[in-house]
């Protein structure tokens, strides 16, 4: 059984969006001020208690949690991720998909149909 944990990547931006300073909250942890430059944030089970206990007590709120998961920004979401959410069932994804693999989206290969 693994003692380590994997801390999402975009923590440290989630916090700094609801005006949190990942600095503060890591110092308020006891966690080392340079833990969110790594490329993969480990973390045991005492120091992920620890990261979002420190998250609690800096931003005062007891809803950050749900806040910290929350995306509203709809630009960050996956294409399938907003063709599942814009569909009445599960039988109206398949045609949702389709649809939306021929709209051009900033980003994406237009040959995206043609090599699937």
């Amino acid at each position: 059984m693994t003692n380590r944990f994997r801390v999402p990547g975009v923590l440290p931006r989630r916090l700094e969006e609801l005006g949190l300073s990942p600095v503060v909250v890591l110092r308020q942890a006891g966690l080392p001020l340079g833990l969110f430059d790594q490329e993969k944030i480990l973390v045991t089970t005492e120091e992920m208690f620890a990261l979002y206990r420190a998250i609690f007590e800096v931003s005062g709120d007891p809803g950050i949690g749900l806040k910290l998961g929350t995306e509203e920004r709809i630009e960050r979401y996956d294409p399938i991720a907003i063709a599942a959410l814009y569909t009445r069932s599960f039988r109206d994804r398949p045609r949702a998909h389709g649809a939306l693999q021929t709209v051009d989206l900033p980003g994406r290969n237009k040959d995206f149909r043609a090599r699937q």
